[in-house]
């Protein structure tokens, strides 16, 4: 079975990483339906614009 172009370039790529950043973003910052992880004075969270609304979901540690 061939490939299209579209696979063969996805199959080279690396996985992209995402940044933490210092502090709450505004929601100017963030464009729309792409999330940000950021740590703020409350512990690490995902932040997301929407329908330019910003969400925020904290994230929790986990003990292994």
């Amino acid at each position: 079975m061939a490939y299209t172009r579209e696979e063969r370039v996805s199959l080279h790529k690396k996985q992209e990483t995402k940044q933490v950043i210092s502090g709450q973003p505004v929601i100017t910052e963030l464009a729309e339906n792409v999330p940000v992880v950021r740590s703020t004075p409350d512990g690490v969270a995902i932040f997301v614009r929407f329908n330019n609304k910003m969400y925020k979901t904290a994230l929790t540690v986990v003990e292994v």
